[in-house]
This record gives C-alpha cells, sequence and structure tokens, in this order.
C-alpha cells in the first residue's frame, strides 16, 4: 500500500512545469501474510516407508515372520486410515520391489511440503535364536524438535496396544532415513521378531489392525496440532508486522505534519517581509 502524503506537488501551467517548494511525504506500507493454514487432516502430507523388502529381509528364527511383509501390511493399513482422514500418502514401496535408503529419502524430499516421515519396522535381539527382549520402541534424529514430538505422540497411542521398551524413544542420528530426509522423521520398531511373544502379535491380523489405528490416529493428531501451533505463530507475526506498519505510517504522518507547519511559517513570513 502507498500512502501519498497529498498536497499539489506539481503542475503544467500554460505549457510550462510548475514545482512547488512544499515537501510531500510518500509512505509505502509493507503487510506480511502468514502462510494459508490447513483444516485439521486436510492437506497434512506423510510419507510412510515400509522397512526392507524381499531381497533384504529379517525373519523370525522359525521363518514363520518376515519383517518386510508386516512392514508393508502396516504400511498399507496405515496409509488407508490416515487417507479416511483427509491425509495425503505417500508410500516408498507397495510391494516386494528393492528400495535402497538413498532411494526412501528422496521419495520423501521429492514430496513438496511433506510433514512427516514415518519408516515402518520390527526389532531383533542377538545373534540368532529366541530372545527376551521385547516390546514396541521408536528412534528419531534428536530428543527435540517436531520428530522427536511425533515420537511422543504416536507412543502414547501405542501404549494402548503394545508394550512399549523401558525407553521407547530414541535418538540415533546416524540412520539413514532419519539424517537424510528434510521432514520430521520416525522410525518405529513395532516389537522383536526374536521374541515369541512379540512374534505372535505382529502375525496376528486384529493386533495390526489394532496397532495401525492407533498410530495413524496419532500421527493425523500430532501432525495437525503441529501445524495449528505454526500457523497460529505465523498470524501472531503477521499481526505484530501490520500494528507495527500502522505505527511506522502514523510516525510517518506526524513528521509530515511538523514539516508542512514549518514550510508554511517559512511561507508566511516570507510573505510578510514582502
Amino acid at each position: 500500500v502507498m500512502l501519498d502524503g497529498g498536497g499539489s506537488s506539481q503542475c503544467n501551467l500554460n505549457g510550462e512545469r510548475v514545482t512547488s517548494t512544499r515537501k510531500v511525504q510518500n509512505l509505502i506500507l509493507v503487510y506480511l501474510r502468514g502462510k494459508e493454514t490447513k483444516e485439521s487432516g486436510d492437506g497434512l502430507k506423510v510419507c510412510l516407508d515400509a522397512g526392507h523388502d524381499a531381497k533384504n529381509y529379517n525373519a523370525s528364527p522359525d521363518k514363520t515372520y518376515y519383517e518386510h511383509e508386516f512392514a508393508l501390511d502396516m504400511s498399507k493399513r496405515i496409509a488407508a486410515i490416515l487417507e479416511a482422514h483427509g491425509v495425503e500418502v505417500t508410500q516408498t514401496r507397495k510391494g516386494g520391489e528393492e528400495v535402497s535408503l538413498t532411494d526412501r529419502c528422496n521419495i520423501a524430499n521429492a514430496v513438496s511440503g511433506l510433514d512427516l516421515f514415518v519408516s515402518l519396522h520390527s526389532n531383533a535381539a542377538g545373534e540368532s535364536g529366541w530372545s527376551s527382549a521385547s516390546g514396541w520402541e521408536a528412534y528419531c534424529y534428536s530428543l527435540n524438535g517436531d520428530g522427536h514430538a511425533a515420537a511422543k505422540a504416536i507412543m502414547n497411542r501405542a501404549k494402548e496396544v503394545a508394550k512399549p521398551r523401558t525407553t521407547p524413544i530414541i535418538a540415533n542420528p546416524k540412520l539413514t532415513v532419519l539424517k537424510g530426509t528434510k521432514a520430521p522423521a520416525v522410525l518405529i520398531e513395532h516389537g522383536f521378531h526374536t521374541n515369541k511373544t512379540d512374534v505372535a502379535n505382529l502375525k496376528s491380523a486384529d493386533y495390526r489392525d489394532k496397532l495401525a489405528k492407533a498410530e495413524a490416529e496419532a500421527k493425523a493428531k500430532a501432525e495437525a496440532e503441529a501445524k495449528a501451533a505454526a500457523e497460529a505463530k505465523a498470524k501472531a507475526e503477521a499481526r505484530a508486522a501490520e500494528e507495527s506498519a500502522r505505527l511506522a505510517a502514523e510516525e510517518a504522518m506526524k513528521v509530515a505534519e511538523k514539516e508542512e507547519v514549518v514550510v508554511e511559517e517559512e511561507t508566511s513570513e516570507v510573505f510578510s517581509l514582502g
């Protein structure tokens, strides 16, 4: 918005240009508009990464469970729920095809405005055979920021279905999919495929349904809340910028008015001397 201080500064009279000595202030105001807001769920973008693949797989000691199959099945279940909530979902793989860790990061980074990247896995302990290690846990790049906040939100819902580890959220900045993705990222280990009890749960369709529902709803809610907080901050900053511009305009107009008074007084003196 450009505000003209007013007053005739120049004109043409009988073909001659006449310029006034009166000072006229011009003021340009720039208003900053915050980013367009997104309603809960609507417009949110999540990338689901089904860990491993048919060529790079892990299995339970008795070979009745395969991590890549579980991860893909969970990815599809979670995607269906998220899409029903209006979330735009990208999956790094939809079958048993081989996808490198770098390609998984590239797929996520190619999504403009991606809100969250989630890699789906199951854990293992020991060299071979069954182990007593069990439980749900998640990894994030660091123990602060949006990735950690998302991990906490997901864990708070997942623990209603799965038993969390003693330390359920761990920072690991060395994991490729956590350090190589631009969006906040979480890697979930849904249990140990080297633990008999965990494997029984991980193979259960009912257990997968409940876990997928809990994690999907947590993802949607966490990202909606993060969006709302960011939008509220943007609006507050826009209001502050607008108020600052308004005050600057008022101050500029006061200066212009003072200069007009000075010019008018000087003009009066010239006329009185004449």
